[in-house]
């Protein structure tokens, strides 16, 4: 639920437009969140922002990232490396 009141004190009017309205914000927030509406951007040393390319550096998961040369690499000619960008989000992050 993203809304929780405790249920102490809300009357039955209230709690029922409680539950309306966390319908709806499920509703909308699941639309513009979905993969649907997410754009696939291919990522590139020389044409992406240096934000995000310290952001794939900082997070990578399964094979750490050594430096921004190992990055560069990883990055270069014959590689793919691709993200799925909000079209409303902060330009250059995934």
């Amino acid at each position: 639920r993203l809304f929780d009141r405790g249920g102490e004190g809300v009357t039955a009017h209230e709690n029922a437009s409680l539950r309306a309205m966390d319908g709806h914000l499920r509703s909308m927030l699941g639309s513009w969140f979905s993969a649907g509406f997410l754009e696939l951007r291919r990522i590139t040393f020389e044409e992406s922002s240096g934000l995000l390319l310290e952001k794939i550096a900082k997070y990578e998961a399964v094979h750490r990232v050594q430096d921004m040369a190992d990055l560069k690499a990883r990055l270069g000619a014959g590689r793919r490396c691709f993200g799925f960008f909000h079209p409303c989000g902060e330009v250059g992050v995934p």
